[in-house]
């Protein structure tokens, strides 16, 4: 395990051991981050590569960082999380809609609807018909 500083300056000074010690020394505590809301393990590496690829961005373009490697880190897995929450969060919400609602209450046509929620028209107008005759 290397220690702070010197990882410090191996990102400092971009060299091609940084990326691996910095996963290596950190990746434990950005996967705990991502696994305790999404529960999903794929999601979590994926996620978690992410952190790492932005981490990698930044270091290329500023050089260094200012303050301790974890609270950076954490800060990327922060705005990474509410990437990740809004989108699904959105995802979720478009899901749930169902085309009578979308058609019914919301005014969008039987075709918007089913480019909406990713359906054939076909299968929006059985359920406007289903719902008409209940």
């Amino acid at each position: 395990m290397i220690g702070e500083e010197d990882l410090k300056k191996l990102m400092q000074s971009q060299n091609e051991g940084f990326q691996s010690a910095l996963y290596e020394q950190y990746r434990c505590q950005v996967y705990g981050r991502f696994i305790s809301f999404c529960k999903d393990k794929s999601m979590a590496v994926e996620l978690m590569r992410r952190v790492f690829e932005k981490a990698e961005q930044e270091i290329k373009i500023t050089g260094a960082i200012k303050g301790k490697i974890s609270i950076w880190l954490l800060r990327i897995s922060r705005n990474i999380s509410r990437e990740y929450l809004l989108d699904y969060s959105i995802k979720k919400s478009i899901a749930e809609r169902c085309p009578v609602q979308l058609v019914l209450c919301e005014g969008f046509n039987p075709k918007e609807a089913a480019g909406l929620l990713g359906i054939s028209l076909v299968e929006v107008m059985d359920k406007l018909r289903n719902r008409l005759r209940e």
